[in-house]
């Protein structure tokens, strides 16, 4: 065992009690979560079944498909829920691995003193093995990890992890993923498509009542609704002018439709009750 790479890394806890017990090897529990045989932001190894491996950065084709997944997740998390990209986790004695994207609980976990685990992991999958990545989800699935999704880029697929099955389920995009650590049902299009994925963000955004688009939403019905009771005095303006026998011409209509300041009508209202002409309501806008 090289003493400086091999040895079971173990960071300080830095919890206000001090209390979280180290894992030692041969214990039946666990590990924590975020005691690290390789410590992340120093290195960029993984441990998958024991062996030691490099964790790369992206190519475009497999970048942009994981910015689209965290834009989506950021705007649909519930309540109550953190994401994170690129955390690493203890699954095991041996293995780490840094999934993708994840969501957890946010806070400590009062049982082990140390973060709470994943309940969703992403994987966006362009080069991976087929046994590396299903290495991986059995790995996650063993240590606890509630759910497991992962994009195929190059098959343009959304899988779901099945434990039952031990493998992946093919998942229909034209469905929606729903779960508890969401504040509404994802559209698994929206995966594959950055316009779906901006649609799909604003409704999110919505459900959690964000301020901003609820102001816009506010202010977009505020103008609807101006625009309806323009719209109706001037209707009722025409039909007063009608029933008077007094034609309007297109250019005066169409001034009529375009005002939406109430004196004006009010006015307008009024001297139309009486009028016998154009001029009589407008002067000289009767032209």
């Amino acid at each position: 065992m090289d003493p400086k790479h091999d040895a079971p890394m173990v960071l300080a806890p830095g919890r206000s009690s001090g209390a979280r017990r180290m894992y030692l090897p041969g214990e039946n529990d666990w590990p924590p979560v975020d005691e690290y045989l390789d410590p992340p932001e120093i290195t960029r190894y993984e441990r998958v079944d024991g062996r030691r491996q490099l964790a790369f950065p992206a190519t475009a084709e497999h970048g942009d498909p994981h910015f689209r997944l965290d834009q989506l997740l950021g705007a649909h998390l519930a309540p109550g829920y953190v994401g994170s990209v690129d955390l690493k986790t203890r699954v095991s004695a041996e293995q780490e691995l840094a999934s993708d994207t994840c969501v957890r609980r946010e806070g400590i976990d009062p049982e082990t003193d140390a973060r709470y685990l994943e309940e969703l992991v992403f994987e966006v999958v362009y080069q991976r093995s087929d046994d590396d990545t299903k290495s991986r989800a059995k790995a996650f699935a063993a240590r606890g990890v509630r759910r497991q999704i992962a994009i195929f880029v190059k098959s343009r697929e959304v899988k779901e992890w099945s434990m039952a099955q031990n493998g992946w389920r093919v998942l229909d995009k034209r469905r929606s993923l729903r779960d508890p650590c969401l504040v509404r049902p994802l559209a698994l299009r929206a995966l594959f498509s950055a316009a779906e994925a901006e649609v799909e963000t604003a409704l999110a955004l919505e459900a959690k009542g964000n301020p901003a688009i609820v102001r816009m939403k506010e202010e977009s019905e505020a103008r609807g609704e101006a625009r309806g009771e323009a719209r109706g005095r001037a209707e009722s303006l025409l039909a007063i002018l009608e029933g008077r026998g007094i034609t309007v011409p297109e250019e005066v209509r169409g001034r009529i439709l375009a005002t939406a300041d109430r004196a004006t009508f009010e006015r307008w209202l009024r001297l139309a009750a009486t009028a016998s002409s154009l001029d009589e309501v407008f002067g000289d806008e009767g032209g």
